[in-house]
């Protein structure tokens, strides 16, 4: 049997609360959570704000006793749970490091060899040797996180800490955390859903205290989603199979999924002969759905009101980067190319408008979309008409691919030639 590091059994707590007029009010964080973790699982908990995460992972570290139930922690632990606890605010960084390796009984050679190591990692440069009241939160960070992996545990508790600091030390502590779990059970509670999908073995998601997802990551994520949007626990839908792409049978107005947004005024731009009035998405079948992998399907409708006849109805959309670089898109001009009759004429009105696409295997980050209604029959000729800037905010995930740039391209036709004219084909 594989050693279980981390075992709960029917864990719950409730914390009395000062109500109205003094009488105590009794708020449930936790009830009736069960769960196991292996030595060599990296376990995400992900919930809304007030589900339970921060006081499940102070019960696992042992800062708080659950009312019922029980945990069973096997091997050393280390959690970093608020940033900054246990330093001395008067002590330099340095000073701190010692006490941290004091308290867990690590003295002499061991002690300086480990002190060295930490600050290595730490990257404080100057400031390790100056007072830690002077510390910015990210530096809390470093050397907080820093102090923690040092002594190799057998559990590790992560409560939030990664979001803080630098791009680049966050990149260096996730790496140092896949080395952990190869060997460790580490429990992670994060807001981060790239991260949670990216690194994790398995996801648990909380609920008004109660744990109503244990399984695989992507699953888990959906699971949150549909918690976030208002909507009931329940296997979400498969997505669809055919081509992702806004075709002439997309605008004849496929079902979908209408929880309206209204577009607010300072995003529109345009003429405004036609107007986009409300507008919805989902993505995988999931109504207001964010998170993106390749090939992901991602389905829209707008409401839109036509003024007056015009000389074509022009449908887009765009996916911009976060600095505002268009990335990929489409039109009603290029969706129906091949149609005997590729210009849409619609008359004065009320009109719905639905289509879809698929996402590329394109570089992990934040996206957003825009909406587009657009007059005339050539694109690079249309009159603006009403644009809907910066819709909709994505994330999108490689599921642990390498991005080469924007977007991969395999290379083809690879071939070594000699010196003396033989050659290998190698694609």
């Amino acid at each position: 049997m594989e050693e279980y590091c981390i075992e709960a059994c029917g864990i719950g707590k409730t914390y009395s609360l000062p109500g109205k007029w003094g009488r105590g009010e009794r708020f449930r964080a936790l009830e009736d959570l069960s769960f196991r973790v292996r030595r060599g699982e990296w376990i995400g908990v992900i919930g809304l704000n007030g589900s339970g995460k921060s006081t499940l992972l102070k019960i696992l570290a042992g800062v708080t006793a659950p009312d019922r139930g029980s945990v069973t922690l096997r091997g050393q632990r280390a959690a970093i749970l608020e940033l900054g606890a246990g330093f001395h605010p008067d002590y330099t960084g340095r000073e701190n490091i010692r006490l941290q390796l004091l308290l867990q009984g690590i003295s002499g050679k061991e002690a300086r060899d480990r002190t060295e190591a930490i600050a290595a990692f730490a990257e404080l440069g100057d400031f390790l040797d100056r007072k830690v009241r002077f510390y910015s939160t990210g530096m809390f960070m470093r050397l907080a996180f820093a102090c923690m992996i040092c002594r190799e545990p057998d559990v590790l508790l992560v409560d939030e800490a990664l979001s803080v600091g630098d791009i680049f030390f966050q990149q260096k502590c996730y790496e140092r955390l896949r080395d952990l779990s190869a060997r460790a059970a580490i429990v992670l509670v994060t807001h981060d859903l790239q991260a949670a999908v990216r690194f994790c073995t398995r996801i648990l998601v909380l609920d008004r205290g109660r744990l109503v997802w244990d399984g695989d990551p992507a699953g888990g994520v959906t699971a949150y989603l549909r918690i976030r949007q208002g909507h009931p626990q329940e296997e979400a839908p498969a997505p669809e199979q055919e081509a992702g792409r806004l075709t002439a049978k997309a605008l004849a107005g496929a079902s979908v999924s209408r929880i309206p947004h209204l577009p607010k005024v300072s995003d529109l731009s345009g003429r405004m002969d036609y107007v986009i009035e409300a507008f919805g998405w989902e993505t995988d079948g999931l109504p207001d759905g964010t998170l993106c992998r390749e090939g992901s399907r991602v389905r829209v409708w707008m409401d839109i009101r036509l003024k007056r006849e015009g000389k074509g109805l022009i449908i887009g959309y765009q996916i911009l980067d976060r600095l505002g670089m268009e990335v990929f898109g489409e039109t009603s001009l290029h969706a129906l190319s091949g149609e005997k009759d590729r210009v849409l004429l619609a008359g004065p009105g009320r009109w719905q408008v639905s289509f879809s696409f698929t996402w590329p295997q394109i570089r992990d980050g934040d996206y957003f979309m825009t909406l587009g209604l657009g007059e005339g029959r050539e694109v690079l000729r249309q009159t603006e008409q009403c644009w809907v800037n910066r819709a909709v905010h994505f994330q999108f995930d490689p599921r642990g691919e390498a991005i080469h740039g924007i977007f991969n391209k395999p290379v083809e036709d690879l071939q070594i030639r000699a010196e003396g004219g033989e050659h290998v084909d190698l694609l």
